[in-house]
């Protein structure tokens, strides 16, 4: 794995160029560490637009780079044909991270926006170490029951210390849409296991 930013503190190792939030932001450091490991970009050279919500599509291009820094150590792919996700669709299904049904997707629904329980399904599988550090029992997250779709992987994200909820109760309203600050955060404690947040739901 490549090495966390050693000084979140200071700028003076890297260059970092978005301007459009500060250091008092919750997720400045996540996305300094995620931006700087490879594992996301801006929207444009100099902001990364924090509270922009995530598409389908990107959400598949961020898992697969994630996926292949997790086993290839580097990322090889780049926008494709006939659509820019194209690639990143057709890596994410060859190397089993989403069904194959999402490579006959419209770009209506690539591009719509990713819901937070969606999110977690399409990440699921691009790292093989979300191993259990938390107790999070069967139906204790009070918005993700066991038979809802995505259950399972929300729950594993949940006792691997990924996710946390957005509460003391650990709601995690799968519904919603997702921002581009918090996939930056999930995102690097998916790639740095040290990252990881504890937390216990009964």
């Amino acid at each position: 794995l490549l090495p966390l930013l050693p000084a979140l503190d200071s700028d003076t190792q890297v260059t970092f160029p978005f301007n459009d939030f500060s250091k008092a932001d919750w997720y400045y450091n996540s996305v300094r560490s995620a931006w700087y490991n490879g594992l996301i970009d801006g929207v444009t050279a100099n902001e990364f637009r924090p509270d922009s919500t995530l598409t389908v599509a990107q959400a598949i291009k961020l898992a697969a780079v994630l996926h292949q820094l997790n086993y290839r150590s580097k990322v090889s792919l780049e926008n494709g044909y006939p659509n820019w996700y194209s690639t990143y669709v057709d890596y994410a299904v060859n190397n089993g991270l989403i069904e194959r049904a999402y490579g006959s997707y419209t770009a209506a629904q690539m591009n719509a926006a990713v819901t937070r329980a969606e999110f977690v399904h399409i990440f699921h599988a691009a790292t093989d170490d979300l191993c259990d550090m938390n107790t999070v029992t069967d139906n204790a997250i009070p918005d993700v029951k066991t038979g809802d779709a995505f259950a399972a992987e929300i729950y594993d994200f949940y006792r691997a210390g990924v996710l946390t909820g957005s509460d003391a109760n650990g709601t995690f309203h799968p519904a919603d849409s997702i921002k581009r600050s918090e996939v930056a955060t999930i995102l690097i404690r998916m790639y740095d296991s040290s990252a990881r947040r504890t937390i216990t739901l009964r």
